[in-house]
């Protein structure tokens, strides 16, 4: 294993499928400033002179940035391009701090990559003895992986049918809400037709009368439920004051109606025809 000091303005960042996020990058930047890089980021040689690509240590790398270093210790690996996006993906499903989309999503490349090399492990067709042995390479997929995270082979299997399944622009309205590590929510979605699931998404994230579940999203832009029931508090409020408005009798109306033009919200002129 070659490790070696190299100009952090050398290597180039692409094609992350995690974001970086700017705490971990104050955490990291404030020890390593205390205590220096204690675990070299990855790098892959690029050809034509020394440029690099990195593969493993972006949080890393950042905080060095951030830090004032010009210089970073790095393993230089040597590969194809696609055994080094998988090393980059398996060296991050084994954390522990991943969000469950971002496991999501990096184990549906994991798998995409998989099936790009075994083409074979990606086609079905008829019941015959290949489709099976074709099954049965996959499930042994997940079972690798499966080991590798210490997690179940089901839920890799789950897992990576989530981010197959979710289109870029759902998952990023999702990146940084409760929904990102909510995986009932996450799989709902996943199942719903490509142009509708944006909207849902939009719909769970929105700063007013935001959806509670994937179902009443879908529900409320298919227009088979108010606003209220989706939770504005507003709107819910507004129909709880109708509500009672309605059961009042006449002198409980005419006190709330005096109440509300003492405490000066309402005007005494509005108020002609008032029962």
């Amino acid at each position: 294993m070659l490790i070696k000091m190299i100009d952090i303005d050398s290597i180039e960042v692409k094609n992350r499928l995690r974001p970086v996020t700017l705490s971990a990058v104050k955490g990291l930047a404030e020890d390593i400033a205390q205590r220096g890089l204690r675990q070299p980021i990855e790098v892959a040689a690029q050809s034509g002179g020394n440029k690099y690509r990195l593969v493993a240590g972006a949080h890393r790398l950042e905080a060095c940035k951030s830090a004032g270093l010009t210089e970073i210790a790095a393993v230089v690996i040597v590969g194809p391009a696609a055994a080094l996006r998988r090393h980059e993906i398996l060296e991050n499903i084994t954390r522990n701090d991943l969000s469950k989309l971002e496991r999501a999503q990096f184990l549906a490349e994991l798998k995409r990559l998989y099936q790009v090399e075994n083409p074979h492990a990606r086609h079905g067709g008829d019941r015959t003895n290949e489709q099976d042995a074709t099954v049965g390479n996959l499930n042994d997929w997940y079972a690798e992986v499966a080991t590798r995270s210490e997690r179940a082979g089901r839920t890799i299997q789950r897992e990576a049918s989530i981010g197959e399944h979710l289109t870029a622009a759902a998952a990023a309205a999702l990146r940084g809400s409760d929904f990102e590590d909510n995986q009932k929510e996450l799989y709902a979605l996943s199942r719903l037709p490509f142009e509708k699931q944006d909207a849902v998404a939009q719909r769970l994230t929105a700063p007013e009368g935001a959806a509670r579940t994937v179902a009443q999203a879908v529900k409320i832009i298919d227009g088979h439920v108010d606003r209220a029931a989706a939770g504005d508090p507003s709107e819910k409020a507004l129909n709880k004051l109708k509500e009672t408005w309605s059961r009042a009798d006449a002198k409980a109306r005419r006190l709330f109606v005096e109440h509300l033009i003492d405490e000066g919200s309402l005007s005494a002129d509005c108020t002609k025809g008032v029962k």
